[in-house]
């Protein structure tokens, strides 16, 4: 007999499976799949798993029951899977135990390739923040995947504000059902203007705001990804002959600092830029702060209210072939102290000029212990031989080891980070020699000091990619 339990639930936007054609929703061309890969964080007991499949129309396109090992991890790949069909799905996945996930989006013809962290039920709010869309700047094109977790049918508008300006440009509405995504094209949203860089704000409605139906329920908690596809150049770091794509998850809030652990310039050919949106109704000062522990290159903007501004890492002074990582924070004015009297979100966009593109989430707070749901050394070499990155941010005030625990092999401790400092793991190193070529499972950080507290980033790259594309992915770290 089965177990009544209480489930707890992880959202995970499904956008596109088995076989969507390049029309309709899909984030970019291609013929699209999804697998991802779910991490049970308890240590002694058994998860009992449900996913369920939701159609864009709010009808039910099936469902997954399973189980995952106390400590394990389990990995679904949407093309294999026979409970569901050729179609176009947002899915939840509830659990007996607290668990965490990551989506890898793919899609095929042309080949590309992005990740984002599932939301957890403390994740998902009425209204959401979005640093960075686009339309053809620079060759990127996003789109606003939207998901109505709640459970009633609600009107979801997306209002978008050019980077540096107070002003909406636009707005996008569409009534969603309850559990089901639709997303928001800002290539065919004619009202936005070529060249388009800015920010978006989603917000759920009801009935009585202009385009939304008499049916639908204002203060449903939603979930989103934003999806960028870069366009085949000529453009700024962007190979002329592929396409590339990335993803990051729209944000609840911010506050008055934000962590990016993850930065580049020309680092292995790899380059990234750092968005910030402010998210009150005054002006505020921005300080960033580069480097790798302790003090370093530092930089100041002014944010219009309710709007955002750009940092692009090769213009900001950081020395030729630099990896760290940044904090940003708030300031009473340019060259001024620290303030807390604001709300920050930051994301960071990178490319690789020999071929990649990703995207992340800025962290606004850390703890102790961060959880890496997939982890990978060399696995499945057919398809590329992916392989994991783990960088791990200090954002505490003290010196710690930070560990790094797979669920399979063991790889050093790296010790004494120091306050703003980093930890580093390739997972193809040679040294490496715990670790089992084919490994897929997940990891944890923890920070060995217990008033430290940590924040990391998961990359995975194709070691040995089969065909031309973008194989790079990024996702953030997940906290308890």
């Amino acid at each position: 007999m089965r177990k009544l339990c209480v489930f707890l639930s992880v959202i995970v936007l499904v956008i596109s499976v088995l076989g969507l054609s390049a029309q309709a929703q899909a984030p970019a061309p291609g013929v699209w799949n999804v697998g991802f890969t779910m991490q049970n964080l308890s240590t002694t007991t058994v998860a009992e798993v449900i996913i369920s499949f939701v159609k864009p129309d709010g009808t039910s396109g099936g469902q997954w029951t399973g189980t995952i090992a106390a400590n394990g991890s389990k990995f679904l790949y949407t093309g294999a899977m026979t409970e569901i069909t050729t179609g176009e799905y947002a899915a939840t996945i509830s659990s007996t135990t607290p668990l965490v996930a990551v989506a890898n989006m793919a899609s095929s013809d042309p080949k590309t390739e992005a990740a984002y962290s599932g939301v957890s039920q403390t994740g998902v709010a009425p209204q959401l923040f979005v640093p960075g869309v686009y339309k053809n700047y620079y060759n990127n094109v996003s789109s606003v995947s939207v998901q109505n977790t709640g459970a009633s049918k609600t009107c979801v508008r997306v209002s978008f504000s050019a980077l540096g300006s107070t002003a909406v440009a636009d707005t996008d509405i569409y009534n969603v059902p309850a559990g089901a995504t639709h997303t928001f094209l800002q290539a065919s949203n004619t009202a936005l203007p070529n060249n388009f860089i800015g920010s978006a704000r989603v917000e759920s409605l009801g009935s009585g705001t202009a385009g939304c139906g008499a049916d639908t329920t204002a203060g449903q908690p939603l979930a989103a990804i934003v999806n960028i596809s870069v366009t085949p150049g000529p453009s700024t770091g962007n190979p002329t002959n592929r396409y590339l794509f990335g993803s990051y998850n729209a944000i609840t809030g911010g506050g008055p600092v934000a962590y990016v652990p993850v930065l580049a310039n020309n680092y292995y050919n790899n380059i990234s830029s750092l968005t910030v949106l402010n998210l009150r109704t005054t002006a505020q000062w921005v300080r960033v702060t580069y480097g790798t522990g302790g003090a370093g290159t530092v930089r100041e903007k002014q944010l219009a209210a309710n709007s955002s501004a750009l940092w692009y890492t090769p213009n900001e002074g950081v020395p030729l072939n630099w990896f760290g990582g940044a904090k940003v924070e708030c300031i009473a004015a340019q060259g001024g102290a620290v303030t807390t009297n604001c709300e920050i979100v930051a994301t960071v966009n990178q490319i690789n000029t020999t071929g990649g593109f990703a995207s992340y989430n800025g962290f606004a707070t850390g703890a102790q212990a961060v959880r890496l749901p997939i982890v990978n050394r060399r696995y499945a070499p057919a398809y590329g031989g992916y392989t994991t990155s783990v960088t791990c941010q200090n954002v505490s005030t003290v010196t710690t080891n930070i560990s790094l625990a797979l669920t399979a092999g063991s790889v050093p401790a790296v010790p004494n980070v120091v306050p703003n400092g980093k930890a580093f793991w390739y997972l193809n190193s040679a040294a490496y020699t715990g670790v089992a070529v084919g490994f897929n499972g997940s990891a944890t950080a923890t920070a060995s000091n217990a008033d430290a507290r940590i924040v990391c980033i998961g990359q995975q790259n194709g070691e040995t990619p089969p065909t031309v594309g973008d194989w790079l992915t990024t996702y953030n770290g997940l906290m308890e």
